[in-house]
């Protein structure tokens, strides 16, 4: 029996129009939704999805700390979800970390006002996952051997012969994500509508990762947030699980992003890669208390 979400109707959504760098010619509109309060409330939290390519509707369980008096701000990236998807292959260019960048920036300046340094991002707290695309794949591939011996002998030589298309391969794919990633079988049906999405819309997922979970082949090979973290004048919190995917490279990646800076860092029991929906109670407890500490 899957888990059932009781999400709360939106108090504000909405749509933000506007033109990428990569591709100034073409007009393309960002879709929002906002949970509590923009005007008179705290600090609103602005809601990264993951993927690339995969919409919102799985992360809409963080209304879990309305309560805090901190509203919260869901958007699908364009290529997904209620934004303009363009998957014809002339519109390939949109489908780098530049674009995604440049779209969050459009998405704060519209719905949060600029702080008098002109950077809109100090007027919000960001939540999302963490990205360094080779120790993730690194970390990923490590826990192959923990699959079925069917699973691993599968994996091994599908990707020898780069067939990725194969069912066996899929179905593979899908035992490492149900050990490592979330248990499909139990999911709201907000998490499994995303995935499905994700699954059959691949412009943005196979341009900028590639056809495998276990090898990053597309333009966020080189990707790391390393520039982008330490630019962040905020505190930080790391939330995950010791059955997530990437949990092996997890210490390595957290030092390098935040160097000396002191961080939060709270490590779930058992939680997968979504570990929001794995254990909600502590996940959301753990947010609740570190906003207390920022106001």
């Amino acid at each position: 029996m899957s888990i059932q979400w009781h999400i709360p109707p939106p108090e504000l959504q909405g749509e933000v129009t506007w033109s990428p760098k990569a591709m100034p010619d073409v007009s393309v509109k960002t879709w929002y939704r906002v949970n509590g309060k923009l005007k008179g409330g705290k600090t609103p939290i602005i809601v990264v999805h993951g993927g690339p390519g995969c919409p919102h509707d799985y992360l809409l369980n963080w209304t879990e700390i309305l309560p805090t008096g901190h509203p919260v701000i869901f958007y699908d990236q364009i290529g997904c979800g209620k934004s303009t998807r363009l998957p014809e292959d002339k519109y390939q260019p949109l489908w780098v970390e530049d674009t995604f960048i440049e779209e969050l920036e459009h998405v704060v300046k519209h719905l949060v006002s600029d702080n008098d340094d002109g950077n809109p991002a100090r007027g919000c707290i960001l939540a999302g996952h963490s990205l360094d695309s080779q120790e993730s794949v690194a970390a990923a591939r490590s826990r192959i051997p923990e699959l079925s011996s069917w699973a691993q002998k599968v994996i091994r030589e599908c990707e020898e012969k780069d067939d990725y298309e194969n069912e066996d391969y899929q179905k593979a794919s899908m035992e490492f994500l149900s050990r490592f990633g979330v248990d499909f079988e139990t999911a709201p049906e907000e998490v499994r509508s995303a995935f499905d999405q994700l699954v059959s819309v691949t412009h943005v997922y196979g341009t900028m990762w590639g056809p495998s979970e276990f090898k990053c082949t597309g333009n966020l090979a080189s990707a790391s947030l390393n520039s982008v973290v330490h630019k962040l004048a905020m505190p930080i919190l790391v939330i995950y699980g010791t059955n997530d995917e990437i949990y092996a490279s997890q210490d390595q990646m957290i030092k390098r992003w935040t160097g000396s800076r002191a961080v939060t860092r709270v490590v779930l029991e058992g939680a997968r890669h979504l570990a929001h929906v794995d254990d909600p109670q502590v996940y959301y407890g753990a947010v609740r208390e570190w906003l207390k500490t920022i106001g």
